[in-house]
C-alpha cells in the first residue's frame, strides 16, 4: 500500500548501499548535471556541506546553463542569513547526505505533529542532519548559486496541496519555551551581523532580512510576557526596530507584526504571536484586517 513520502523515502533510505544519498520528489526536476556537481564540489571539500538552490519558476530552471559555474564558501553564520533569503536548508533536494551519519544515527522520516506525512518531516530531518554533519568549529558550506532543483508548485496530488484542502486542526499547545531577556540577546546579534555582513542589510535582501528579525523581536515580546519581564524601557525606540520598520515600508512589505510594533503594543504583538504559532482563528483575522490599514503600493 502507499504509505507516503516518509514511509517512501525511509524504505529507500532502508535499501542504500552508497556513500552519499539523495532524496529526489516523483513531481519535481532536477538538472541533469545536480548529482554530478554535488559530488564532485563534496569530494573535493569534504569538510563542508555543499548546497544549492531550488527554484519554482519553471523558466529559471530552464535556463540553467549547465554545470555550475561557481561556489563560494560560506561560514555557518554567513549561510544563515542567506537561508533567511531562500528557504533551502528546509529541504531534503537542496543538499546529499552522508548515509554513515544517517545510519549511526537511527535518521528517519518523522512526523512531527503525529499526522499522516504532514509538513515539517523535511526540516527536521535536513536541520538535524546539518547539525551533525557541520559539528566542527570550522566546517562551513560550499554553496552553489543556482536552481539545479525545480519544485513543482501547486500540483493537485502532492501533499502539501491535500494538506490545505482537508485544513488540519489548530494546535492549542505552544511549540516553544519563552527566553528570558530575549531581546537584548537579539539587539546583539543583530549589531554583529549587521557589521559584519552588511549587504544583507541593504537593497534587496534588506526585506526579508527584516521580516526575520521583526519576527524575532515579536517572540521577545511575547517570551517577556510570558515570563512577567519587563522590556527594556526604550525597546520601542531601538534603531535596530526601527529598522526593520523601515525596511520593510521602503520595500512596500505588509507583515501582520508591522503595525503592533508601530503602535508600540506589545500585549498586542504578545498576543498577535500566540495567536500565529496556535494558528489561532483571531490571528488571521487580526492580520486580515490590519493587511488594509497601510493602504495602496504594500504587498503581502
Amino acid at each position: 500500500p502507499n504509505g507516503g513520502a516518509s514511509s517512501a523515502r525511509n524504505a529507500g533510505l532502508a535499501a542504500a548501499d552508497t556513500e552519499w544519498v539523495y532524496f529526489f520528489d516523483a513531481d519535481d526536476a532536477m538538472a541533469p548535471c545536480l548529482l554530478e556537481a554535488a559530488l564532485s564540489t563534496q569530494k573535493q571539500y569534504p569538510g563542508d556541506l555543499a548546497i544549492w538552490r531550488s527554484t519554482s519558476d519553471w523558466e529559471e530552471y530552464q535556463a540553467l546553463p549547465g554545470m555550475p559555474r561557481s561556489h563560494r564558501r560560506c561560514t555557518k553564520e554567513e549561510m544563515q542569513l542567506i537561508f533567511l533569503q531562500i528557504a533551502l536548508h528546509t529541504g531534503v533536494n537542496t543538499k546529499l547526505f552522508r548515509r554513515d551519519i544517517l545510519t549511526q544515527n537511527n535518521f528517519s522520516f518523522v512526523d512531527p505533529d503525529g499526522r499522516k506525512n504532514a509538513p515539517g518531516e523535511d526540516a527536521l530531518f535536513s536541520t538535524r542532519y546539518m547539525e551533525l554533519f557541520l559539528a566542527g568549529p570550522d566546517q562551513g558550506f560550499r554553496y552553489l548559486d543556482e536552481p539545479l532543483y525545480f519544485y513543482r508548485r501547486n500540483n493537485p496530488n502532492s501533499i502539501m496541496t491535500n494538506l490545505k484542502k482537508s485544513a488540519p486542526a489548530p494546535r492549542t499547545e505552544m511549540d516553544e519555551v519563552p527566553e528570558s531577556g530575549y531581546a537584548e540577546t537579539l539587539r546583539r546579534e543583530f549589531r554583529q551581523r549587521q557589521e559584519k555582513f552588511p549587504a544583507f542589510f541593504t537593497g534587496d535582501q534588506a526585506v526579508p532580512t527584516a521580516l526575520h528579525y521583526l519576527h524575532c523581536f515579536a517572540y521577545s515580546v511575547w517570551s517577556a510576557a510570558q515570563l512577567g519581564e519587563r522590556l527594556p524601557a526604550d525597546f520601542f525606540r531601538w534603531a535596530e526596530v526601527t529598522w526593520c520598520l523601515d525596511a520593510l515600508r521602503a520595500g512596500g512589505r505588509y507583515y501582520p507584526f508591522y503595525w503592533p510594533f508601530r503602535w508600540k503594543s506589545a500585549a498586542l504583538i504578545a498576543r498577535l504571536y500566540a495567536g500565529e504559532r496556535t494558528r489561532s482563528p483571531w490571528y488571521y483575522r487580526a492580520a486580515a484586517v490590519m493587511r488594509h490599514i497601510p493602504g495602496p503600493g504594500w504587498r503581502a
